[in-house]
């Protein structure tokens, strides 16, 4: 299954082992992400290095290693659905994740209540991936 990945996600996996980690590495699952949420990730990557207790360059490559693990899609592929996601969230600055989905005709993984106030694609919660991993059907 193909998924939009929401920010909180990938920065979920960067700060700690945790079950998103091992959804991100599942074979089940193709991840995308939108350009402008890795550059606002490594704009910031001195602070979660703080809160890591690790140097810049050790969180730097952590994040790379969850990097090899999604597809990361420029604005001009999704740019085009920019006014129709806008329209449909409480918070606006949350477009591209919803833009890309509807270009591409696949769900979100987000704990993101806001994604869930739409209704043009379905948004997965970690616990639903881990419910859906867990049918023998879905394996």
């Amino acid at each position: 299954m193909q998924l939009v990945v929401d920010s909180n996600i990938l920065l979920a996996a960067l700060l700690k082992p945790s079950i998103t980690q091992r959804l991100l590495f599942s074979p089940s699952f193709s991840f995308l992400v939108p350009e402008f949420c890795v550059v606002e990730i490594r704009r910031q990557l001195p602070k979660f290095s703080r809160r890591m207790k690790k140097t810049t360059g050790e969180t730097q490559q952590a994040f790379d290693v969850i990097l090899s693990k999604v597809r990361v899609v420029p604005k001009e592929d999704y740019a085009a659905f920019k006014n129709q996601a806008i329209s449909m969230l409480s918070d606006q600055d949350d477009w591209p994740f919803l833009a890309l989905a509807i270009q591409l005709h696949c769900p979100i993984w987000s704990n993101d209540s806001g994604f869930q106030k739409q209704n043009i694609c379905r948004v997965f919660t970690t616990n639903e991936l881990m419910r859906y991993l867990s049918n023998p059907t879905h394996k």
